[in-house]
């Protein structure tokens, strides 16, 4: 009786062990089947004892053609790979941990693969060892990376390194840059010059005859055209005597326009009229250019915005320029106006964005600037002003960057140095819950969990102390909190950016709740194969 209550016993026992087995090999089949990333089960000898399907899909291999096999062996010894030899020889007699290892390697089927390899070494009592290989697969990343930082070396090295004036344009003929010399040569800046069609440059100066045959007709049926030569008379600059040449590159669909400028020196009568001309075209710009004493009273002032403003020269002149026109009435914009007049005196370009009402309660913003002008012995006899209505611009500037941070598979925030939100991407709209408007004027730390938000205010501050570009989260785990209260696990990129009005950093912000679950799993069933084997 005492044996078969024995018998009985061992037996439970045993049906109880091999139900624990079941119950962890059927936890590790899980784990495998839900990891997005390859990864592979190696036996102390290094044969697969198992892959997840994530393997299988990325290499093109199958299980019959995997499992139990060696892994140097594996698709006719494309896995016979040196610096995957050195990482899990560091695996079985190191610590037994290798993280994000980097291994580049050329496989028969699917070409280059550059890899990010994590291992781990897990010890069963009373069994062989076994190892756990995951590998993330960043070729994508690289190749995008790579290419991007080639094609802007490659147009930054162009651009920079000619001595004549070039314009990049793209294939519609709008401009996508241009060099320095082209800027001083032809007296024009970036803001009116790219991302406008070659032909409206200056106010259309550039629609010159020669030029639309070249760029429409010949250059369409040829890689290039060299040394043509066309002779122009441009407002401002008088005429030039140009020698052109023009490459079209047709894998980054651009056109390179180089322009020689072989125009000899101007003779004193030239010079004079020439200042004429530069007369009559301040004149007709709508943007305010005045000349006004060091003291700020007006001098003179270009007749196009007196006539917008339905006012006379000798309304305006001897007068300060803080009392003269519309937009300058608000006690706030005076006063700011007083201080720059008192800086460019002092010697000082001064240079700010000032909103502003005009006639019907419509705000604008306005480019406004002073600049010393200095006679002989470089003593400031005066003070050149400009002012430009810009709010058609900064929509626009605006609009693209939106654009741009809509495009980003990454929720992005832009943020001001009080932790204000300037503006967010689609993907932060849908990973928060709350829509752009919601978003936008609340402080970043409203998207926060309440034990994060007094240690991320002190972090934000350090930040814009010293900005650079960094990975948030190094000494402190990131949580986020959506609209439904659900708390989230962050991985936060900050950028610095001058921004029109300010210092501002742009956060590239990733959900990493499923990485953290891998993480969780993993190391579950480290801790369940340890235990099953204690």
């Amino acid at each position: 009786m005492a044996n078969s209550d024995n018998g009985c016993t061992t037996g439970f026992v045993a049906s109880e062990h091999a139900h624990e087995a079941d119950s962890a090999r059927h936890l590790d089949e899980a784990i495998l089947r839900t990891m997005r990333q390859p990864l592979l089960v190696l036996s102390e000898d290094l044969r697969v004892e198992r892959a997840n399907r994530a393997f299988y899909r990325t290499f093109w291999v199958d299980e019959e053609e995997t499992d139990g096999h060696l892994l140097y062996e594996l698709g006719n010894g494309q896995w016979d790979i040196p610096q995957l030899r050195v990482l899990l020889e560091e695996t079985q007699s190191g610590n037994g941990t290798v993280d994000d290892y980097r291994v580049e390697h050329d496989f028969d089927q699917i070409g280059r693969r550059v890899m990010l390899l994590n291992a781990n070494r897990i010890v069963r009592a009373g069994q062989p060892d076994m190892i756990l290989v995951a590998i993330d697969d960043i070729t994508a990343q690289e190749q995008a990376l790579a290419l991007l930082e080639a094609e802007k070396e490659y147009i930054e090295k162009i651009v920079d390194s000619s001595r004549d004036a070039l314009l990049i344009l793209d294939l519609e003929l709008r401009v996508k840059s241009a060099n320095e010399t082209f800027y001083n040569m032809f007296g024009v800046d970036p803001e009116t010059t790219v991302g406008r069609p070659v032909y409206e440059l200056g106010n259309g100066q550039w629609d010159i005859p020669q030029l639309r045959h070249l760029l429409e007709h010949v250059l369409p049926d040829n890689d290039a055209f060299d040394n043509f030569e066309i002779e122009h008379n441009f407002s401002g600059i008088g005429d030039r005597i140009m020698v052109l040449n023009a490459r079209r590159v047709d894998h980054m669909q651009l056109i390179l326009l180089a322009i020689e400028d072989q125009t000899s020196a101007r003779q004193a009568d030239q010079a004079l009229r020439e200042t004429a001309l530069l007369r009559r075209v301040l004149d007709n710009l709508f943007a305010f250019v005045g000349l006004l004493s060091p003291d700020g009273t007006v001098i003179d002032v270009n007749r196009a915005p007196l006539e917008a403003a339905g006012i006379e020269l000798a309304d305006v002149q001897g007068r300060r320029c803080e009392d003269c026109f519309w937009w300058s009435h608000s006690p706030e914009v005076q006063a700011n106006l007083r201080q720059a007049i008192e800086l460019a005196a002092s010697g000082e370009t001064v240079r700010y964005d000032v909103e502003v009402q005009v006639a019907g309660g419509r705000l604008i913003t306005i480019d406004f600037m002073l600049a010393p002008m200095r006679g002989e012995d470089d003593v400031i006899i005066g003070l050149i002003a400009s002012a430009v209505d810009i709010t058609e611009r900064q929509r626009l500037t605006e609009e693209r960057f939106q654009a741009f941070l809509d495009v980003s598979p990454d929720a992005l925030i832009l943020i001001d140095a009080e932790g204000k939100i300037g503006s967010v991407s689609v993907e932060a709209e849908r990973l928060f819950g709350y829509s752009r408007e919601e978003l936008i004027g609340q402080r970043v730390e409203w998207l926060m969990t309440e034990r994060h938000r007094a240690a991320h205010t002190e972090h934000r501050r350090s930040y814009f102390a010293n900005p650079r570009r960094r990975l948030m989260g190094s000494d402190f785990e990131v949580y986020g909190l959506t609209r439904n209260g659900r708390k989230i696990p962050l991985e936060v990129g900050l950028s610095p950016m001058a921004m029109p009005h300010g210092l501002m950093t742009l956060a590239a912000v990733r959900d990493i709740t499923q990485r953290k679950q891998a993480e969780q799993a993993l190391r579950l069933a480290k801790e369940e194969a340890v235990s099953a084997n204690a």
